[in-house]
């Protein structure tokens, strides 16, 4: 729970940053955006441990046993397909906040500080009303929370429409 508030917090601060340095220059956003993602790469080789595990040899030697399960055994699995059908729908729909919000608020005249600005307040809203509400759904059925969050979600998407 506090890496997912820590994660937004950070979104938060990080979409403020992203618009007011998209006013200056689209290429000193990506040029930082590298030289991160290069640091990241380069602190994860240096310091993560490999955690793959050795082989034993008769691994090696091609001793082991066929996996039970194959990519076809899930792809056949009916119910696992549908929940990732509809998963792949939802992401559709929260992929809009960052394909046409930007569009409609440059439309509406908006920059993209602006855009930014908006973006943040929803990480700002995390931050500030996940425990309460975590706590107020806690007992309640998944399943409904499911459908209710993802139609509100529909909705609120459809407004920019």
């Amino acid at each position: 729970s506090l890496n997912y508030w820590a994660i937004n917090l950070g979104f938060a601060i990080s979409s403020m940053a992203a618009g007011f340095i998209a006013e200056v220059s689209y290429l000193a956003g990506f040029l930082i955006e590298a030289g991160m993602t290069l640091a990241c790469a380069v602190l994860i080789f240096v310091k993560l441990p490999e955690s793959r595990p050795e082989q034993t040899e008769s691994a090696e030697a091609g001793g082991g046993e066929e996996p039970a399960v194959s990519l076809w055994t899930v792809l056949r699995d009916g119910r696992y397909m549908s929940v990732v059908g509809l998963s792949f729908l939802v992401a559709v729909i929260f992929q809009q906040g960052y394909l046409g919000l930007p569009v409609a608020m440059g439309e509406a005249g908006f920059t993209p500080a602006d855009f930014g600005l908006a973006i943040a307040v929803n990480g700002v809203l995390i931050v500030v009303l996940q425990i309460p509400v975590t706590r107020f759904i806690e007992h309640r059925d998944p399943r409904l929370l499911l459908v209710a969050s993802s139609l509100l979600a529909g909705y609120g998407f459809g407004l920019t429409a």
